[in-house]
């Protein structure tokens, strides 16, 4: 599947906004720093398969929709 790297930046920070997480708790969830968070969120990085795999199940999301529109 192709995405766009702009609708999973979008998506992840749309997702983290929704529940009131900041990027700090957001990223305590999977391990991971605010920093890497805002990297995902600003597109700079990709998010890595794994943790991606881990936000669409603690969501209750699928991968389409994180890659794609939410």
């Amino acid at each position: 599947m192709i995405f766009d790297v702009k609708n999973l930046a979008e998506n992840i920070r749309e997702l983290r906004m929704q529940n009131n997480l900041s990027q700090k708790s957001f990223g305590e969830k999977f391990g991971v720093s605010q920093k890497e968070v805002s990297h995902w969120e600003t597109g700079f990085r990709v998010v890595p398969t794994a943790i991606l795999v881990k936000i669409c199940l603690e969501f209750d999301i699928t991968p389409n929709e994180i890659l794609g529109k939410l």
